[in-house]
């Protein structure tokens, strides 16, 4: 339904246990029941992420659309050069949105370990934000972590969407219910 882009793990990450949220926009081009999420994770070496909460809102780090906690399932991609292991978590979510703009939220991550969690930064299309240092855009991202574009993170979220009808359907549904609906009054004349 969304896909903000993947898993880059060399770059740099947002914390998102310890009292930090992380959120970054999205768009829904139609009406869609999400079913799940993909993020990629910067972890500390045999460490398991274990949940997070998620929550989806009309506004950075609100959650007036839906929220929940995240049962993790992890892929470990590979280590990266500071010597933390990337992965790409999954978890199911249930919410139900129209067509709009929406801000989507990670915090209170867990893991065995008690170590920090962190968000993969990885520059796609979203606006992000981070709840101590507000809207992450070029300027302050350049300021925190040296890029040249928005500090937003990797993810994608799945779900099934409710097409709307293209007009020229509705104009060949309409023409054939007319059509149906003269043939009717026809034989109710023809048998009168």
């Amino acid at each position: 339904m969304y896909d903000n882009g993947p898993v880059n793990g060399t770059e740099s990450a947002w914390t998102i246990n310890y009292g930090y949220a992380v959120s970054d926009s999205f768009t829904l081009s139609n009406s869609t029941t999400l079913t799940g999420a993909q993020i990629g994770l910067w972890t500390y070496s045999g460490d398991n992420p274990t949940s997070v909460d998620w929550s989806i809102g009309s506004a950075p780090g609100a959650s007036n659309y839906g929220s929940g906690v995240g049962s993790l399932t992890n892929d470990s991609l590979f280590t990266n050069g500071w010597g933390y292991n990337i992965l790409e978590s999954t978890f199911t979510l249930s919410d139900s949105l129209s067509t709009g703009t929406y801000w989507f939220t990670l915090q209170d991550a867990s893991n065995t370990t008690g170590y920090p969690i962190y968000w993969d930064i990885n520059q796609g299309p979203s606006a992000a934000w981070e709840n101590t240092i507000g809207n992450l855009d070029a300027s302050v991202c350049s300021n925190y972590v040296g890029y040249s574009g928005t500090c937003s993170s990797s993810f994608q979220l799945y779900g099934n969407q409710s097409k709307t009808p293209e007009p020229a359907s509705l104009m060949l549904i309409g023409t054939g219910l007319v059509g149906l609906a003269t043939k009717i009054r026809r034989r109710r004349q023809s048998q009168s």
